[in-house]
């Protein structure tokens, strides 16, 4: 695993649970990682420079440990059969995705030490903000 270890995985849900359903493969928790590294970086890209914070040597972060731990536990463990997948499984993902949705919006940030994106001469890049005129007051 690239970003998340095991320490990680095991804080958010039981070893015994991550270790039945990847039956002893890690190969599966490294496609599954892979595929949430991808999905996150889709919700940050406009904001963060996620090349950076996901290249070979990671720039770590409690939260974004906590959001791709959470959302990799829980599709791991969602390979069971389904009457083997507590139903608590699923408050993981309702979080993670919330949090996602906050940090793309602007309404959380993430740690200074987090690189923003950058123009060529080091400003930081600010998205584009959005607006009609048939808001007669004139609200952003």
């Amino acid at each position: 695993m690239r970003y998340i270890n095991m320490d990680d995985l095991t804080t958010v849900i039981q070893n015994r649970l991550l270790v039945e359903s990847i039956e002893k493969d890690e190969e599966v928790l490294n496609g599954i990682e892979d595929l949430v590294i991808s999905e996150v970086s889709a919700y940050l890209s406009d904001r963060y420079d996620v090349g950076k914070i996901f290249d070979e040597h990671p720039i770590r972060t409690g939260l974004l440990v906590r959001v791709i731990a959470c959302i990799t536990a829980r599709r791991a463990v969602g390979r069971n059969a389904a009457r083997k997948v507590p139903d608590s499984l699923s408050d993981l993902n309702d979080w993670a995705d919330s949090i996602l949705v906050k940090l793309r919006d602007g309404i959380m940030s993430l740690p200074p030490e987090i690189p923003l994106i950058t123009d060529e001469e080091g400003n930081v890049e600010s998205p584009i903000l959005f607006g009609h005129t048939r808001n007669n007051g004139w609200f952003l």
